[in-house]
C-alpha cells in the first residue's frame, strides 16, 4: 500500500468513528474530514514501516497536525520515519527499519544528519535519535545517498494538480465566491479555503494564478469566436 496517495478511507469500525490513515507524506487534507464537525471523534492509523497501530483524535487537532507535517516537509524537513518511508515506497529493495538506523546515525560534511526540530541544529555527540521526533533535510539525504554510492536520491514531491489544473480549479472557485457573496472580498475568500487544504498556499500567488486563468479562458473564448466567424 503506497503511502504517497493519503488514504481517507471511512473505515467501519465497532464503535463508528471514522478511520483515517496519514501517509509519510501527505498532500492535502481529506474532504471527508473537512465535512466532519471540528470536535468529532475520529481514530487515525499510521502505516509507518511496522509501527501502525490506531489512535484517537479530534478532527480540529489532526486538522492542525496535517497542515504542520506538509508545512515542514514543504520546508525540507522530514522525521526520520517519514523520509524511511517515503523511500521505501519509491523504490523496491529498501528496508524501512534499516533505513531509520542508518539515518540515526549517517553525518553529512561531518555533522549528524538528524535534527532538532525546533532550531533544525545538528544532533550533537552520542546524543539519541527519535524516529518520531528528530529531523533530517532533504538536501542532506541527497548528499548521503550520493556519498554512499546508491545510485538514486529522495524522490521529489508529484504535485496531483498540473499548473493549469490548479489555476482553473482557483478560477471556478472565485466564480463560484463572486456569484454566492460578489466580488469585493471574493479572493480572500479563495485563498482561506484554499490555506485549509493547502497550507503552503501563498495569497500573492492565488490571486496570480486566478488573473492568469481569467486571461486563459478568455483567450480560448475570444479564439473560439474567432474560429466561429471563419467557418
Amino acid at each position: 500500500m503506497s503511502s504517497e496517495n493519503h488514504k481517507s478511507a471511512h473505515d467501519a469500525v465497532a464503535d463508528t468513528r471514522p478511520v483515517f490513515t496519514t501517509p509519510a507524506r501527505p498532500h492535502e487534507i481529506p474532504k471527508l474530514l473537512q465535512v466532519l464537525q471540528a470536535d468529532t471523534a475520529i481514530l487515525v492509523r499510521s502505516e509507518l514501516g511496522e509501527w501502525g497501530g490506531l489512535t484517537t483524535a479530534r478532527v480540529s487537532d489532526y486538522i492542525q497536525q496535517l497542515e504542520a507535517v506538509m508545512q515542514r516537509q514543504a520546508d525540507g524537513f522530514f522525521t526520520l520515519n517519514e523520509a524511511a518511508q517515503v523511500l521505501a515506497d519509491s523504490r523496491g529493495g529498501i528496508d524501512f527499519m534499516r533505513m531509520v538506523g542508518e539515518m540515526a546515525t549517517a553525518t553529512v560534511n561531518g555533522a549528524r544528519m538528524a535534527r532538532d526540530p525546533g532550531d533544525h541544529m545538528p544532533i550533537r555527540g552520542c546524543a539519541g535519535v527519535s524516529a518520531w521526533y528528530h529531523v533530517i533535510k532533504v538536501a542532506d539525504i541527497d548528499a548521503w545517498l550520493t556519498e554512499c554510492g546508491t545510485g538514486y536520491l529522495f524522490p521529489p514531491t508529484v504535485d496531483p494538480e498540473t499548473p493549469k489544473q490548479r489555476r482553473a480549479r482557483l478560477l471556478a472557485m472565485f466564480d463560484a465566491e463572486v456569484l454566492e457573496g460578489g466580488e469585493r472580498g471574493a479572493l480572500t475568500r479563495v485563498f482561506k479555503r484554499e490555506k485549509r487544504t493547502r497550507p503552503t498556499a501563498d495569497r500573492s500567488n492565488v490571486g496570480k494564478e486566478v488573473t492568469k486563468a481569467r486571461a486563459e479562458r478568455d483567450a480560448e473564448r475570444r479564439g473560439g469566436g474567432l474560429t466561429h466567424m471563419l467557418r
